[in-house]
């Protein structure tokens, strides 16, 4: 990210791998916590993602989603985490 002061153009880090994902369709994690990451694809695909109770929401993943939609991310994700998804009537629940 860039940043004019009135000076001097500063560029500044972007800690944030996905801070473009609504412009590229690329979404990014590195070790983010599945609840994080459920918590950026509701977000980002504006559909309810829930976690049953019994699977731990602090598993780590790291996955590069490119243009992909909901279904193909959460499968992906649950694939790699060895979980599953399902949609329901009021959304997607990842058990």
């Amino acid at each position: 990210a860039t940043e004019y002061d009135g000076h001097a153009l500063q560029f500044l880090a972007v800690a944030d791998l996905n801070y473009l994902a609504w412009k590229t369709g690329i979404i990014r994690f590195k070790g983010e916590a599945l609840s994080e990451v459920v918590k950026f694809l509701s977000t980002h695909y504006g559909e309810s993602i829930r976690i049953e109770k019994n699977i731990d929401p602090s598993l780590l993943i790291t996955v590069e989603l490119n243009k992909l939609s909901m279904d193909q991310s959460l499968e992906i994700i649950s694939s790699t985490l060895d979980l599953h998804y399902i949609k329901e009537k009021q959304g997607y629940v990842i058990k």
